[in-house]
């Protein structure tokens, strides 16, 4: 349990530091910071089984730890309010448990006086924890609804305790002495303005019914202390409470009479049932609009704001970043460049607004396409039949649906394993491309990349097919004809009866992964790895790269690399899918490996 405790708190706090706002920022242009709900709910989880396990110096911590924790608007109010009450009601119960041991043993050694001042000390932090948990709950209950982190447990966690330390001041009280009790009644108004002042009333008397008079009454405002009067002949009291500003439904008010003096030998001390004030706000309707809907990486948008409540300050948020503004009149808009980095898709441009006084926040959003310009090879030209090994020259156009091209882009050729690069800034570009030196007659395929190197633009492929006649391969063939015709027609001279040869296998199984020097943990009767080790002895014959013994994949991989060309991108994911398979046991799809090994085949140009 304590190293897991550890091992959370350690992963909290690198969490929490990683959080903190970027330094010597535009502080109108920032990253916006939202609590993670998955960290939360674990640190609560283990918040929650610190108090139950009534380590509260461990709970204290992890609170003081939380409370640095960010998030935008209202939401960092609510919970740096959650975490402070943890905070103060680990500090309460800490010491109630403390005084009732204390307590406990003043008793067993005779000391009566002492016992009793413990337990009424005892009682006063009991009373205090049972007033602010109220308003602990109210916090626990909004993180539930907006971010679902399990905060509700820790305020269970909280009421289980209260519950069990007043128990045991009960009985502690009926085994040595006799504090009689109180009961401390509140009333408010049923609903109020933020930042307003009301009035707090009620009645203080003992448990036989008798009012107490001259005594001090403390009223708790969502968790928090708002102010105290003394109550009259009667037992009454009324005192004036400004409402503090939090944006949400309501908030818990409770009473609370702690003994002092000689009070504390005499009574015990108590906290009234809550009252809930309903909160009145104005909610701004905010609405928010893009022009263009539709943009480029890089371009400017511009964003408009409309609310009905004027000079409001706004946050626009969108791709990971913030903007402020203030509202002149009704609406107001500010420029949004997209990043270069945006991927293509639905983008959410969210407009928040910051509470001021009776003006609560507000929210709203609109939709940003991000969309690349789509390029296009418009033609692949090269010669009808080519002679190799010499140099292929082919000319390679691209166009794009709006006739807008890139201002440079860099084109790739590959065929059968040689490649040939070049950048351009036209419509068309030549490259000449020279085909291996024992490439085999026939057919053969060509393949274009064109990548933009201006990022509002999307790369482009396309492929040929070409006939190749190898030069040299028809030299050597002629070379060797004569002696072969010869052998040929000695063998129509033998003798008739010679066994027809066997017929051919319907199908050819793919071919076995022979024992080669490879690490012992290359299994190859494993599918995934199997297609590996093929795909393997494919780029060793390409690239005349060995995978030694002492290789890791990823070494292999970093090894190979800058010789695959094309074949780059089917090979590392291959490698990535052995690396899940081999290191972590991830279940992997061998169709899915078997087919980037077929595409690593094609192209190195059949090469394994």
């Amino acid at each position: 349990m304590k190293l897991r405790a550890a091992a959370l708190l350690l992963a909290l706090l690198t969490a929490l530091a990683l959080a903190q706002p970027p330094r010597h920022v535009n502080p109108d242009e920032v990253k916006v910071q939202r609590p993670d709900p998955l960290a939360l709910a674990s640190a609560y989880q283990l918040l929650t089984q610190l108090l139950r396990s009534q380590n509260f110096t461990g709970a204290r911590s992890l609170a003081k730890l939380l409370m640095n924790a960010t998030a935008p608007g209202d939401l960092a109010y609510v919970l740096s309010r959650f975490h402070q009450l943890v905070l103060e009601e680990g500090g309460l119960l800490n010491s109630s448990r403390t005084l009732l041991d204390l307590a406990r043993r003043a008793a067993e050694r005779g000391d009566l006086e002492a016992a009793k001042s413990m337990l009424a000390e005892a009682l006063r932090a009991l009373a205090k924890a049972n007033a602010t948990r109220y308003g602990l709950e109210e916090a626990a209950s909004e993180i539930e609804r907006r971010l679902r982190a399990g905060a509700t447990s820790v305020a269970v966690a909280v009421a289980e305790l209260i519950r069990a330390h007043a128990g045991e001041a009960m009985d502690v009280n009926a085994s040595i002495f006799n504090l009689e009790g109180t009961a401390v009644t509140v009333e408010a108004p049923s609903e109020a303005w933020v930042g307003s002042t009301i009035e707090v009333s009620g009645s203080l008397a003992a448990s036989s019914g008798e009012p107490l008079p001259s005594r001090k009454v403390t009223v708790v405002v969502d968790g928090a202390q708002a102010g105290s009067g003394f109550t009259d002949e009667s037992g009454r009291y009324s005192l004036a409470v400004k409402v503090p500003f939090v944006y949400r439904d309501r908030l818990s008010v409770v009473a609370l009479y702690l003994p002092e003096g000689e009070d504390a030998r005499r009574y015990r001390a108590s906290a009234s049932d809550p009252v809930y004030v309903k909160l009145l706000f104005t909610r701004p309707r905010l609405s928010v609009s893009v022009d263009p809907r539709e943009a480029l990486p890089g371009s400017e948008v511009k964003v408009r704001v409309v609310s009905n409540v004027t000079g409001i300050r706004v946050t626009v948020a969108a791709f990971g970043l913030e903007r402020s503004l203030t509202l002149d009149g009704l609406e107001s808009e500010l420029v949004l460049k997209v990043p270069e980095s945006a991927v293509d898709g639905l983008h959410k441009v969210v407009a928040r607004s910051m509470p001021n006084g009776t003006i609560g926040p507000g929210e709203a959003a609109a939709e940003l396409v991000v969309s690349r310009i789509a390029l296009k090879v418009e033609k692949v030209e090269v010669p009808t039949l080519l002679l190799a090994p010499l140099p292929l020259p082919l000319t390679v156009c691209v166009s794009s649906p709006n006739g807008t091209l890139p201002g440079r882009y860099r084109v790739e050729a590959a065929l059968l394993g040689a490649r040939a690069a070049a950048e351009a800034s036209g419509e068309c570009v030549k490259l000449a491309l020279a085909p291996p030196l024992l490439s085999p007659t026939g057919p053969a395929r060509l393949e274009v990349t064109v990548t933009p190197l201006d990022p509002r633009f999307k790369p482009a492929s396309a492929s040929a097919e070409v006939r190749l006649l190898n030069l040299l391969l028809f030299a050597l063939s002629a070379a060797l004809l004569p002696p072969a015709a010869f052998r040929l027609r000695r063998g129509f001279g033998r003798e008739e009866g010679v066994p027809p040869p066997k017929p051919a296998e319907a199908a050819q199984r793919e071919p076995e992964a022979e024992p080669v020097a490879y690490s012992e943990s290359l299994k190859p009767e494993d599918p995934a790895i199997f297609e590996y080790v093929l795909a393997v002895r494919a780029v060793e014959r390409a690239s005349s790269v060995p995978l030694k013994p002492s290789h890791t994949i990823s070494e292999y991989f970093e090894a190979v690399k800058d010789g695959l060309g094309l074949a780059l991108d089917p090979f590392e994911r291959l490698s990535r899918l052995a690396e899940a398979r081999l290191y972590a046991g991830v279940e992997v799809d061998p169709e899915l490996a078997r087919t980037l090994r077929r595409e690593l085949k094609k192209l190195l140009g059949g090469a394994g």
